[in-house]
């Protein structure tokens, strides 16, 4: 009888826990690539939503925390694209601010954009976007390739992008100059500062070890994934599943970083997931849609 009743007790208990779980909410806009919870110095914890409207614009949408509307930040690329003929172009979401970039309390995002030309070379621009959809600052879009920095630097304070100093708060960028043909490091001191603990709102996974992403968006008969892997990470395996979870192909990697071409002529239209694990580090993850032409 203790037995029946013990029995009893914990099937109440794990039914009633299951009954609590209740969906409040469904982001069905099918522009949707990407969600996030998000902390605002001033405006508090807010629902953050990514719509890519169409190739070159997309709209940042902030929820408050009961699902209504906080406000939306619609951003276009066309006006910084420094070829005519580009392809491929990836914007990436690294921080948002509202005290950080300038002395307003508006909000403000920080933003990696990459795209390609007809001969496979990269073009990389950092972005800050302000709330009016305008640009605070943009990285030397005539003459450099410039990425954020994303390797810890041992023995020091430099942990990522950006850091506080004694001086200041900073923005530091991986910057290759093509009239030069040099690399260098340039730091920029930022107007506010930065949370003490810099993990929220949105610090890219990157910063902390594996990057991938896969372009183009929508891809046809092929997409390219570039990869780098976390500090010390000579290896590991990305995986590709369709939407209901199945696995379509696993791809050893066995480089620190570098560019893969995955043909996509035997996937069926739709949305697929790609994730690339490592020993260490924070795995990365993303979506991709493929279009097959009719």
């Amino acid at each position: 009888m203790r037995k029946v009743l013990s029995f009893l007790c914990l099937y109440l208990a794990i039914t009633g826990a299951s009954a609590q779980l209740t969906m409040e909410h469904a982001f069905d806009d099918p522009a949707s690539i990407n969600i996030n919870v998000i902390t605002l110095e001033n405006s508090g914890q807010k629902i953050f939503v990514v719509n890519r409207v169409d190739s070159t614009t997309y709209q940042c949408v902030f929820y408050n925390q009961d699902y209504s509307a906080f406000k939306t930040i619609s951003i276009d690329l066309d006006p910084l694209f420094i070829i005519s003929d580009f392809r491929s172009p990836i914007l990436s979401i690294q921080y948002i601010s509202e005290n950080v970039f300038d002395q307003d309390p508006d909000i403000d995002i920080l933003c990696h954009l990459s795209y390609f030309n007809d001969s496979d070379e990269e073009y990389a621009q950092v972005v800050i976007f302000h709330e009016n959809g305008g640009t605070l600052f943009e990285s030397d879009v005539e003459n450099s390739n410039a990425w954020l920095l994303n390797a810890a630097a041992s023995n020091s304070q430099i942990r990522s992008s950006l850091v506080n100093t004694e001086s200041g708060a900073k923005m530091i960028l991986d910057v290759y100059y093509f009239n030069e043909g040099t690399y260098s490091y340039d730091v920029y001191d930022l107007p506010g500062s930065l949370p003490s603990a810099l993990k929220n709102p949105l610090l890219t996974e990157e910063g902390q070890g594996n990057y991938l992403r896969a372009f183009p968006v929508p891809a046809d008969e092929y997409m390219d994934m570039e990869y780098r892997l976390a500090e010390g990470q000579n290896n590991g395996e990305i995986v590709i599943t369709d939407e209901q979870g199945k696995t379509i192909q696993k791809i050893r990697v066995e480089n620190n970083r570098g560019m893969i071409r995955v043909p996509v002529t035997n996937y069926r239209t739709g949305l697929y997931i790609y994730k690339l694990n490592t020993r260490r580090g924070i795995p990365r993850s993303g979506k991709v849609m493929i279009m097959r032409q009719q």
